[in-house]
Parts: C-alpha cells; sequence; structure tokens
C-alpha cells in the first residue's frame, strides 16, 4: 500500500470506530487492533469481525437477541430506572 492509501485506510477506520462508539457505545465498548472489536459493558461478552459492516451485523444480533442493560447513571449522569434495558425505538441504541 502507499502512504496515501494507508492514510484513507486509518482515516476510513477512524471514522468507522466512530460511526460505531456514537450508535453503540453506551451498550458497548467498541475497540481496534486490527480487527473491529466489542466487548458488552454488562457482561463483557466479546464480538470481533474484520470489518465495521461485519461488526454493525454481529452487534445488531447480539443486542436483539439479549438487550444490555444501562448502568444506573446515563453518560450525562442522570438517574436511570434500574433494570431499565437500551431500547432502540427510544433512541438509547440506533443504526
Amino acid at each position: 500500500m502507499t502512504q496515501h492509501a494507508d492514510s484513507d485506510a486509518v482515516r476510513l477506520r477512524r471514522r468507522d470506530l466512530k460511526d460505531l462508539r456514537w450508535h453503540w457505545g453506551r451498550a458497548y465498548e467498541i475497540s481496534w487492533d486490527g480487527q473491529f472489536r466489542a466487548s458488552r459493558r454488562d457482561d463483557l461478552t466479546e464480538l470481533a469481525a474484520s470489518s465495521a459492516q461485519d461488526l454493525r451485523q454481529l452487534l445488531r444480533d447480539d443486542y436483539t437477541a439479549r438487550p444490555v442493560r444501562r448502568d444506573d447513571h446515563d453518560q450525562d449522569g442522570a438517574a436511570d430506572v434500574p433494570g431499565n434495558a437500551i431500547s432502540p425505538a427510544a433512541g438509547g441504541i440506533e443504526d
């Protein structure tokens, strides 16, 4: 790969990570280490894929099968009702 192609790949990966974190970051810890990875925030189950698109599908499937429970507080510090799952319909997780 040329230096230009490398920088384009890095830029694309950063954009993909930002997008995944925006949509799924309250329920999953999203990272990249040569593969796109997601770790559930409730039980730390790991998901991994070679592309952002593949991880996005794994996230949808995993979340549909087992919605991730929220912490006692939102990221902004507002108290949640304990035990509530993040609801895609309520804007908590969307994709």
